[in-house]
């Protein structure tokens, strides 16, 4: 796992200025070939759950600082249907990894977005498998 983490580090590394597609198609192609070796292992569902959280939140975090100021944050958040109100006051975070847990971000960023942007889910990959 601590290699796995390591990995993930490096592909979302807040300093990687790269295109969000092809961050998502990189660890999706990481993750997708991590989860057919690990998913043979009884009780990798719940580690594989917990991963995906961890993972989204990296995803966040690494947009939060490729959005670099507040006003730019603000009018992100505001295309996300976040509210106005929660908009500015989420737009002050210093914090990336605060505010990639934040409910103004987990609402601009959600899950389903994040799957349309191209990365499968762990647990996904793990049902996949786990029929075979």
């Amino acid at each position: 796992m601590l290699r796995f983490k390591s990995r993930v580090r490096e592909i979302t590394s807040r300093v990687r200025r790269i295109p969000g597609r092809v961050l998502l198609a990189e660890l999706d192609c990481y993750l997708r070939g991590w989860a057919n070796y690990y998913a043979k292992f009884k009780g990798s569902r719940y580690q594989l759950g917990d991963s995906d959280r961890w993972i989204r939140r990296r995803i966040r975090q690494w947009l939060w600082v490729q959005w670099k100021t507040t006003q730019k944050r603000r009018e992100n958040l505001r295309k996300g249907d976040v509210p106005q109100k929660h908009a500015i006051l989420a737009s002050h975070i210093r914090s990336a990894w605060k505010a990639s847990i934040n409910g103004a971000m987990n609402t601009c960023v959600t899950n389903d977005r994040i799957k349309w942007g191209g990365l499968i889910p762990l647990v996904e990959h793990w049902q996949r498998l786990a029929t075979l």
